[in-house]
């Protein structure tokens, strides 16, 4: 499916990745916090296609404005003169 590729699924409480520094939860992705709920994201996928194609529109919206590459490496640039300072 096209349009899940830009919506985002991850633990609320993820130990891994950033994912969900970039989630707003039913907004541009989903967090879910048990086994139960992520049940309930992927059977509400299937009946509610066009609130998953917002989402995706969403996600991009977000990825290109918040989480570019560009702004991704400023943040690590700045956090490295930071540390050396």
């Amino acid at each position: 499916m096209l349009f899940l590729s830009r919506t985002h699924v991850t633990r609320f409480n993820a130990i891994t990745g950033g994912e969900i520094f970039n989630i707003e939860n039913n907004v541009n992705g989903f967090l879910y916090t048990d086994e139960s709920e992520l049940i309930k994201i992927i059977e509400s996928t299937i009946v509610n296609k066009e609130h998953l194609l917002q989402m995706g529109e969403a996600s991009k919206l977000h990825y290109a404005n918040q989480a570019s590459p560009d702004r991704m490496v400023k943040g690590v640039l700045e956090a490295i003169e930071y540390s050396i300072q």
